[in-house]
């Protein structure tokens, strides 16, 4: 089902219940009702030593107020499944002009490969997101023009300030402790450059390239 754009925001999996997207061995869904929304709770749950900012537990109701709360332009939240059973959960934040991967799997599944399959889906859906809010390039005035800059309003004649905004940067953290994740991510196209630390120990890594 992946490539359908479902109703309502930029999510590239349909919002039916039964709508998945069938990865290699994971099975992707955007998350719609409770069953998917607590399977992302009890999973981010045991993934707390890895979060880079919020580690406390979540409650089921703290995770029922969250999900009524988001904001589908700015949040599209994935549970991920395993012959039926949650076993990951992945989510795409737009923050500012960027958009911000994070998800985990439960222990037992990890390192087994399956964390490539989860963040390289994560990925995939970040680039199609980010695609939807660039016009063509023809749509670019010559100001901005081969600047890297996008949906343009500059108004030449009138000499105002130009209100274009840049194309939005794909980022992601890790625990400069955590070397297997940062190997993984690494290998999926995201470089840390100087100077980008959340806080000392936190890493920040854009993506940069498919691998």
């Amino acid at each position: 089902m992946a490539g359908s754009i479902c109703s309502g925001c930029d999510c590239h999996i349909d919002r039916a219940d039964n709508s998945l997207a069938t990865l290699v061995r994971l099975q992707a869904k955007y998350a719609t009702n409770e069953a998917d929304m607590q399977g992302m709770r009890r999973v981010r749950n045991t993934c707390t030593e890895f979060l880079t900012r919020d580690q406390r537990q979540i409650t089921a109701n703290e995770q029922r107020l969250w999900f009524r709360m988001l904001e589908r332009s700015k949040v599209w939240p994935f549970v991920f499944r395993l012959k039926g059973k949650a076993v990951g959960y992945g989510l795409i934040r737009r923050e500012g002009r960027a958009l911000m991967l994070s998800g985990g799997l439960v222990p037992t599944c990890r390192g087994k490969g399956l964390g490539t399959e989860l963040f390289g889906f994560l990925v995939g859906q970040a680039l199609a997101i980010r695609a939807l809010r660039e016009p063509t390039a023809e749509k670019t005035c010559n100001h901005c023009k081969g600047s890297g800059w996008y949906n343009c309003s500059h108004d030449r004649l009138r000499n105002e300030i130009c209100t274009c905004f840049k194309r939005e940067k794909i980022y992601l953290e890790v625990f400069g402790s955590n070397k297997v994740a940062y190997n993984m991510y690494n290998k999926l196209g995201f470089r840390m450059k100087p100077g980008h630390c959340y806080t000392p120990k936190v890493m920040v890594m854009e993506f940069f390239h498919a691998a």
